[in-house]
């Protein structure tokens, strides 16, 4: 009986701490606890105790999903299969720590778990499960902290954070082997340190470059509308004139480029003449760039399209969608293609929505010196900071600034180090912003030098295992 209760107390410690520090919730700094108690549990007690006691915490980040979007069109098995898949991951995460700490009670068994579970999410970010399940999310209001991103990538953020969970489990289950404690909190006091010293400077130096750095006046715009009006081509005209009502609103006050949210309205070869007409009008009339958001068909093939409108009223880009909302946007074929464009002679770039999710485009986009990114995007209110993370983190991570215009979300504008400027549409009839964005004029460490990281952690989980299998000879 009681290791049944000693279990559920594990459970509901670790697994609260799990739901509160997910998305929805993004108590930051229980991300940082949670993991204590499981991996204490699981060093002690049996391989199945420990598969079950995990399987069970690792579906609390699910639980929280689904509750957050249940109120939305968004259909729940579109979640589910992802919430057993990430619960799965979680489980092989503890379950490979605990293996390998079994092996390895030296110190240095203190990057295990971090190494493990940051390798394990960049495995997952490369699949259509993207990046959206990082724990490094629930730091996001912690800009210091997510600082390593610009170096590391965000595995960097993950690997701090569950560093300091793995030393303090360390502590507790080594606690008599006072010397290799004291050097496991040590070490982890120094790498702790290092990573915070460089947020801040890293913080302090990206206010020095936005004094000197090149900027733009930007204007976003949301209208609410149902969907079974956007994706009727028969209004694609009275929509488009709606719009450029709130456009040319926004050009008087001063806005060089403005961009509309994600599939504002439907084009097709019947009405594709006039709708580009208008915005081409409204482009070539203010002087200004236009980021325009469709739903397109050409021939029996359907496209999540971002039109771009240059100051002559020219349409010089479209960008085509990469990645869909399972079961939502089954019927879109995807692009491939980058888009980019000079604003004051810097580079930017174009993405939608879904696309922030994934390491690509976005780290195509910061390889290729982008300093800013326009997307639109559509949101659903409930989600509108949880959707957004996906943009914000890759901003950081690649070092430009992120122009993101959600409907039913966020009009938000985010320059390279996580400062954020926005208003929440709260499904107003009509809600605009008008702000300065910063064009960055170097991109990160990160954006040049890839995921140099993530190697680095799989050398040092190597060098771990083997000493475990000579230490288990011996």
């Amino acid at each position: 009986m009681k290791k049944y209760l000693i279990a559920l107390v594990v459970i509901l410690l670790s697994g609260l701490a799990y739901y509160f520090a997910s998305p929805f919730h993004n108590i930051w700094w229980l991300m940082w606890l949670m993991p204590i108690p499981v991996l204490i549990y699981v060093y002690h007690h049996n391989f199945w105790h420990s598969l079950l006691v995990s399987f069970m915490i690792g579906l609390a980040p699910g639980i929280d999903t689904i509750i957050g979007y249940w109120s939305t069109p968004i259909p729940i098995q579109a979640f589910l299969l992802e919430g057993l898949l990430q619960s799965l991951e979680w489980t092989i995460v503890i379950l490979l720590t605990r293996y390998l700490t079994r092996k390895n009670q030296a110190a240095y068994s203190i990057f295990i778990y971090p190494c493990v579970l940051a390798i394990v999410e960049y495995l997952v970010s490369l699949t259509e499960q993207g990046i959206f399940n990082t724990i490094a999310y629930s730091q996001l209001s912690v800009l210091p902290i997510l600082q390593i991103a610009s170096i590391t990538g965000f595995i960097g953020i993950t690997f701090i954070v569950s560093l300091f969970s793995s030393c303090v489990a360390y502590s507790i289950i080594f606690y008599q082997q006072k010397i290799s404690v004291l050097i496991a909190i040590i070490t982890t006091i120094i790498i702790l340190a290092i990573s915070l010293g460089f947020g801040f400077y890293h913080l302090n130096q990206q206010k020095m470059l936005n004094q000197q750095s090149v900027s733009v006046k930007v204007g976003l715009v949301s209208i609410d509308m149902a969907p079974k009006n956007i994706f009727n081509p028969e209004n694609a005209a009275k929509i488009a004139e709606q719009y450029n009502n709130a456009v040319q609103r926004l050009a008087t006050q001063g806005a060089q480029i403005i961009l509309l949210p994600e599939e504002i309205l439907a084009i097709n070869k019947n009405n594709s003449s006039e709708i580009l007409a208008i915005f081409s009008k409204v482009a070539k009339d203010n002087h200004i760039i236009v980021i325009v958001g469709v739903n397109e068909t050409i021939g029996e093939k359907h496209f999540n399209t971002a039109l771009l409108f240059n100051q002559n009223g020219q349409l010089v880009g479209k960008y085509l969608k990469r990645h869909f909302v399972p079961i939502v946007e089954d019927d879109l074929t995807p692009g491939s293609e980058l888009v980019n464009f000079l604003i004051n002679n810097q580079k930017a770039g174009i993405a939608i929505c879904r696309d922030m999710d994934y390491p690509n485009p976005a780290h195509q986009y910061g390889k290729n010196n982008s300093g800013v990114l326009f997307v639109p995007a559509w949101d659903f209110s409930v989600d509108e900071k949880v959707h957004a993370m996906g943009a914000f983190l890759n901003g950081i991570q690649n070092g430009y600034t992120i122009v993101r215009s959600a409907r039913a979300g966020l009009l938000s504008v985010t320059d390279p180090v996580g400062n954020t400027t926005e208003i929440s549409t709260n499904l107003q009839p009509v809600t605009t912003l008008s702000t300065i964005a910063i064009i960055a004029n170097q991109t990160s460490f990160y954006a040049r030098h890839g995921n140099w990281f993530v190697w680095l952690l799989f050398i040092v989980l190597i060098l771990i295992f083997g000493d475990g299998l000579v230490s288990s000879k011996r």
